[in-house]
């Protein structure tokens, strides 16, 4: 089914702008949470945001004839000139034939940079259920606080798991906690100390690569929202902050349990 059966490009593009109401945000944000074709829609336009402010009237509504697959190859690559890359820009926004294309691409040139990167990372996972006691470094994330779970790994946790985090991103810092829930991962960003006032970009991705979460904060850096999973969970989550340049990554695992209602 296609972006524009499920949900309509422009309430995306509002909802990425935030200039709707509560109520049809939450219905986007629970439609967002099933839906990889329009997170992977969002993904995209999030990394062309400083781009399109150069686009025209009549290239960003363009009805101009779909590019070949190696154009498009090419452009993933970022092979093309920039003349014709305003011109995908623009194409790949509104032609859902063309977007799947994109993302394949996509998907599939990443594979062994994203496997390097998990290898990276894995020297400083942070464990949800492992006790490292306030004021730990786990490479470049600092633990503030901390709620783990006294039981071993794959029995049942007997109270909630969490841990808050300082994380840095350029010259701004955020607190992250993350906390096990039965639905998932309940994550809270919140900036306190942030000279640059800017929303802060936020993706999720699963061990493979997958995209669960793409949003972004408000320009504080206040965030809320939860991480999917489902049993068995991929217990191996990649979060990654963006502001302005900027990016901080860090690998998180998460438990095999959840903890009881």
């Amino acid at each position: 089914m296609g972006i524009l059966e499920r949900h309509p490009k422009d309430a995306l593009l509002r909802y990425l702008d935030g200039v709707m109401e509560a109520e049809e945000r939450r219905t986007v944000e629970e439609h967002l949470a099933g839906c990889t074709e329009c997170r992977d829609y969002l993904s995209f336009v999030r990394g062309f945001n400083q781009n399109l402010a150069g686009l025209s009237k009549e290239e960003f509504t363009s009805d101009e004839p779909c590019p070949d697959s190696w154009t498009l190859a090419s452009y993933e690559a970022g092979k093309v000139d920039e003349e014709t890359a305003r011109h995908l820009r623009a194409h790949l926004l509104f032609c859902d034939a063309c977007a799947k294309e994109f993302y394949a691409l996509r998907r599939v040139s990443r594979e062994e940079s994203w496997s390097e990167l998990i290898e990276r990372l894995k020297e400083f996972v942070i464990d949800l259920l492992k006790s490292y006691g306030p004021g730990a470094l786990v490479g470049a994330v600092r633990i503030v606080a901390e709620q783990p779970a006294f039981a071993v790994r794959g029995g049942e946790l007997p109270e909630a798991v969490s841990k808050v985090l300082e994380v840095h991103v350029g010259e701004n810092a955020y607190s992250l906690e993350l906390k096990v829930t039965e639905q998932g991962v309940a994550c809270d960003v919140a900036g306190f100390r942030t000279p640059i006032k800017a929303p802060l970009s936020i993706s999720v991705h699963s061990g493979s690569g997958e995209e669960l979460i793409s949003t972004q904060s408000d320009e504080f850096g206040n965030s809320h929202f939860s991480i999917p999973t489902s049993p068995p969970p991929d217990d191996m989550h990649v979060f990654t902050l963006t502001l302005q340049g900027a990016e901080q990554q860090l690998l998180f695992r998460v438990p095999e349990s959840k903890p009881p209602a």
